[in-house]
């Protein structure tokens, strides 16, 4: 039913720019991507992954978008992955969402998009209320998701230390908006 049906596709600049869901026949590009999230030491997906983790996280992916249970997209830039996005049913009145992109593929407007495909899709899991958490170092996403009405609902002071082990901290930022 949602498997690799496209949303979206525009130019933009000399570029193809593609919003879809996933399918199964994804996974070679879904294990490099999650493997340069890795690398990028995305704290979102900081998690070292191999062919096998891949493939049981895209199945359970491709199973909960099924079952209704979650809308996941991907984007992709001249036919290739640059990121993905997800609303996933967590609660009885609400969703989580949240989203990744490829540092290559950071600032051309593809976050602020991705949100955009990402609340219509929560409507349609007939969620309204969306909760998002983000790392306070992470000053783009933070102040993307304020000017998309996400409003502060919490914080977790020195949550998480960076990456690269720079001993530097940072706070884990809880944010909602009602759509």
């Amino acid at each position: 039913m949602f498997e690799g049906k496209i949303i979206t596709r525009y130019r933009l600049h000399d570029r193809s720019v593609m919003f879809r869901y996933p399918q199964w026949k994804d996974l070679p590009e879904f294990t490099a991507m999650r493997q340069a999230f890795h690398k990028e030491q995305i704290m979102a997906n900081n998690e070292a992954v191999d062919w096998e983790l891949a493939a049981r996280r895209l199945a359970d992916i491709l199973v909960r978008m099924e079952t209704g249970r979650a809308r996941w997209l991907l984007v992709f830039i001249d036919g290739q992955l640059a990121g993905q996005g997800q609303v996933d049913i967590t609660g009885k009145l609400y969703a989580t969402i949240g989203l990744a992109l490829l540092k290559k593929s950071r600032g051309l407007g593809l976050g602020r998009r991705m949100m955009e495909l990402l609340e219509p899709e929560a409507l349609g899991l007939k969620r309204r209320r969306l909760f998002l958490t983000v790392w306070s170092a992470n000053t783009v996403a933070f102040e993307l998701y304020k000017k998309l009405g996400y409003r502060e609902i919490g914080r977790r002071p020195d949550w998480q230390v960076m990456p690269n082990n720079s001993r530097r901290y940072s706070d884990l930022i809880e944010m909602a908006k009602t759509i």
